[in-house]
């Protein structure tokens, strides 16, 4: 596989480095951006997937305020 087939992942600025490192060493290639909405995006086969990243904490104050509600859409 060459480093042109391998997936092409957006990861947002303000991620931990770590995570863009562990994806590197999995063979993606890593952009680092800066999202208005969305952790990590990907294109896999013409589709648009945003991912937002959630602790524990995170998602229990999410849910209790509704922004949950939000950041799904």
């Amino acid at each position: 596989m060459s480093s042109s087939d391998n997936p092409v992942i957006f990861v947002d600025d303000r991620e931990p480095p770590s995570i863009a490192s562990q994806l590197q060493s999995y063979g993606a290639q890593v952009s680092m951006g800066h999202f208005e909405s969305g952790d990590y995006i990907i294109y896999p086969h013409g589709l648009s997937v945003g991912i937002e990243r959630k602790t524990i904490s995170n998602m229990l104050g999410s849910m209790a305020t509704n922004q949950i509600v939000t950041q799904a859409h």
